[in-house]
């Protein structure tokens, strides 16, 4: 049977349990990544943003496509909250499993609480409580999953939305290899001097890895 992945927000192949599942429960495996324009012009995208994010697409299909895994792209213009209900509704009307799995918080929603069982409002304490629970459950990567046979041809975005044709090119380097190596960098050659240049906007002295976060 052939495992679909819903590409959301995390358009990496590393670490990524979504796809580490799918990969592990059958040898064929497809993925899928929905855009949405007037959604994001409804969230005020920024035109940057757009461009940015279908770069990164791109560079996800290509990636996939070398593991032997189709990544098909679709418009829907805009989406409401009940979209993973009817997907899942529609889907189990079939005999389909749907499952979904965490990927934007290392640990779970709800797993860093004060004594007294309630979310942090300080962040120095939730921040040594969040070390600390790393240092007891060391929580492990998910590694690239092999491929799944012979390579394939990547489908491609090839135009920028109506709404978003003004925006100007990427400002950073995209893919997720551009990610890991900005954030290395940034670790070789000015992570010692975070804490003493963090506050200065004139100073390079950040990872600049927050497009990358977004």
């Amino acid at each position: 049977m052939t495992q679909l992945v819903w590409f959301r927000n995390d358009l990496r192949v590393a670490d990524n349990p979504a796809l580490t599942a799918a990969c592990e429960s059958s040898e064929a495996a497809r993925a899928c990544f929905i855009l949405t324009p007037d959604q994001w012009q409804e969230h005020d995208w920024s035109p940057a943003r757009v461009p940015f994010v279908i770069a990164h697409a791109n560079a996800l299909a290509e990636e996939l496509a070398r593991l032997g895994i189709p990544l098909s792209f679709n418009y829907a213009n805009r989406f409401d909250d009940s979209i993973d209900k009817a997907v899942k509704y529609r889907f189990d009307e079939l005999g389909i499993a749907v499952r979904k799995y965490r990927d934007q918080t290392v640990a779970p929603v709800g797993e860093i609480l004060t004594q007294q069982d309630e979310p942090y409002s300080v962040f120095t304490p939730f921040s040594r409580r969040w070390r600390s629970w790393i240092d007891e459950t060391h929580p492990g990567l998910f590694p690239v999953p092999k491929a799944r046979g012979n390579a394939v041809s990547p489908e491609q975005i090839d135009t920028i939305p109506d709404a978003f044709q003004d925006a100007p090119e990427p400002l950073v380097a995209t893919g997720e290899s551009a990610a890991h190596d900005r954030l290395e960098r940034f670790l070789d050659e000015r992570g010692g001097a975070y804490k003493e240049k963090r506050d200065f906007p004139a100073i390079d002295g950040t990872s600049l890895i927050s497009p990358y976060l977004a």
